[in-house]
């Protein structure tokens, strides 16, 4: 009878090590599922940040393809031929809309807008991924830009009428410089156009 008692006794001690060992088991395949959504979550991350960083390059190697085939100083050309217009009245338009419809008339093969476009497709990229903190690359996108770049964007989206509205309002939005008051412009033409 006592061998009963211990035959029982080992098999409920045994049944209990095997349903501590199951849990156990379970503990950590839990962990290691926590694990391996973290690294998906981090391929993730580590594929945007490899795709944004690929399309700045590309950018930055359009406008220095532009910068050697049209002008190496295309930005600064297109900016001091518009402020030259500005200050001389060339135009003898009503608003800084109307000049400049007339000078992008005038002087459309200074610039191409196709960086507007992959401006736009960055800015776009950036919105999709839900697992970024934003921020941090749209400052990297607005250090992208030169002091001349902003002015010239600057011009473009408030002033080029054949920009969307939406295109336009995705950069006022994302980009602070953009969003200076066109009536404060107005009245102070020349700190603008200060380098």
């Amino acid at each position: 009878m006592n061998t009963n008692i211990l035959n029982t006794l080992f098999t409920g001690l045994g049944i209990i090590g095997l349903i501590t060992t199951l849990f156990l088991q379970q503990n950590q395949i839990s962990e290691n599922k926590k694990d391996a959504d973290a690294q998906v979550e981090n391929l993730k991350i580590q594929n945007f940040e490899n795709r944004f960083f690929s399309l700045i390059n590309n950018y930055q190697k359009s406008i220095s393809l532009n910068y050697f085939i049209n002008d190496k100083n295309m930005f600064r050309t297109f900016f001091n031929n518009y402020k030259s217009c500005m200050e001389n009245g060339k135009y003898d338009a009503d608003s800084l809309i109307d000049t400049f419809d007339k000078f992008r008339k005038s002087y459309q093969h200074l610039i191409e807008y196709s960086f507007i476009n992959q401006i736009t497709f960055l800015i776009n990229i950036i919105e999709e991924n839900t697992l970024i903190d934003k921020s941090i690359y749209y400052k990297n996108l607005n250090c992208l830009f030169s002091d001349i770049e902003k002015k010239c964007l600057f011009i473009i989206i408030n002033y080029d009428t054949t920009i969307s509205s939406e295109t336009k309002e995705l950069f006022k939005i994302k980009f602070e410089f953009i969003t200076v008051d066109p009536e404060k412009l107005l009245k102070s033409k020349n700190e603008f156009f200060t380098f």
